[in-house]
């Protein structure tokens, strides 16, 4: 592990893994934190920072950041080593090619459907079914990121979380479907660093753009009126989480959610795959007075688990990009809007979400979003269209 030249720090997350597992069982008591297990890790969409920058986001609002991959029973790992060169050959990987990647599965550039409608990704997915390897994701949705805190400035919903996400969840559809229209206010107030002076004045001006923003479901266009209602009466308090930031710069970086896993399954090992600056910032984890040792930084060349990360973080990261545009209202008839090939490529992965799940949904965390995780559950068959 690389050692960091600055000051090595020590954190207790003991406090901080106790009550997220409380929240996260709140919604689902079904959760297991506590199972051994191998995880590996591979990332799409690193930005390095979600900022803005000469009047746009420096990377497409539908990129999310996503860190995950594979993860394993401790006890199934030597029979999936002993069958990787059968995967191998299924799809026709050239020996000279030492580290597979999502680029020798779909072709570079390749969209979600386009992916998964192709023979290889289907023999991979077959192939994790087969020898029961599971997927663990988290995704950083940036633009959802971007708003919670004007929410959290300005509104008080007494604790109540649901009405809270769905008011972050409203916000967002707006500047989803206005980005250019927000990202020009945010860019002239430096957020989300904005002087105190100025902050009724930016309200205002969020008031404008909520107000000029009318092409999105009419599930959340008909709060239009509500929110603006929202706005105008919390205008004048001063925005606590919007001051003393750095200019322009929505999310300074994404080690923390390397961190997440580590303390949350305490009791599994996780192998990441080699990321110096990262390595750099994964200062002590305390966890019941005990240091946390479970964990490793490798090179993925030397790792077939990291190399299976790497095909299906990015098949999840095309999966979010896929998910995101589509309107709330049609997202029911997409499955019925797919060719063969692409409803067997749809269907394996279904089926291995599912797989994974059943194994523990604790593999599973995504954004508060209501309105993706509404469109994936959907998409997935987790829930019906209402």
């Amino acid at each position: 592990m690389s050692i960091s030249n600055e000051r090595v720090i020590e954190m207790d997350y003991s406090d901080l893994r106790k009550q997220a597992i409380a929240f996260y069982k709140y919604f689902d008591s079904t959760l297991d934190f506590d199972i051994k297990s191998i995880f590996y890790y591979d990332e799409t969409n690193n930005c390095r920072k979600f900022r803005i920058k000469d009047g746009h986001l420096n990377i497409d609002k539908n990129k999310d950041f996503v860190l995950g991959g594979v993860v394993l029973d401790m006890d199934n790992k030597e029979k999936i080593e002993s069958s990787f060169n059968s995967l191998k050959d299924k799809l026709k990987i050239q020996p000279q090619i030492k580290e597979i990647k999502l680029k020798n599965v779909c072709s570079q550039g390749s969209d979600f459907l386009k992916c998964i409608s192709g023979r290889k990704m289907r023999d991979y997915l077959t192939w994790l079914l087969k020898y029961d390897i599971y997927i663990h994701y988290a995704m950083m949705d940036n633009l959802y990121y971007a708003i919670v805190d004007i929410v959290d400035s300005l509104f008080d919903f007494n604790g109540d979380l649901q009405k809270t996400n769905f008011f972050k969840t409203l916000l967002y559809q707006f500047v989803y479907n206005n980005t250019e229209s927000f990202v020009e206010i945010f860019e002239r107030y430096n957020y989300p660093n904005i002087r105190s002076e100025q902050s009724v004045s930016f309200f205002d001006d969020m008031i404008d753009s909520i107000e000029s923003t009318n092409n999105l479901s009419s599930n959340y266009l008909k709060y239009k009126d509500f929110l603006i209602k929202l706005f105008q009466e919390n205008k004048y308090k001063e925005p606590l989480f919007l001051i003393n930031n750095k200019d322009n710069i929505i999310i300074e970086e994404y080690y923390l959610m390397y961190k997440r896993n580590i303390y949350m399954f305490k009791n599994s090992f996780h192998f990441f795959d080699e990321e110096v600056e990262v390595e750099n910032k994964m200062h002590t984890m305390i966890l019941h007075g005990n240091r946390l040792e479970n964990y490793n930084f490798i090179k993925s060349h030397n790792n077939i688990f990291i190399q299976l990360s790497d095909i299906t973080v990015g098949m999840l990261g095309k999966l979010f990009e896929f998910i995101k545009p589509i309107r709330s209202e049609d997202v029911e008839y997409v499955y019925y809007s797919l060719n063969k090939y692409q409803t067997e490529g749809f269907d394996l992965l279904k089926s291995l979400i599912h797989k994974s799940y059943e194994k523990n949904g604790a593999f599973r965390n995504m954004s508060m979003n209501q309105e993706l995780n509404n469109k994936f559950d959907i998409l997935m068959g987790f829930k019906e269209p209402v």
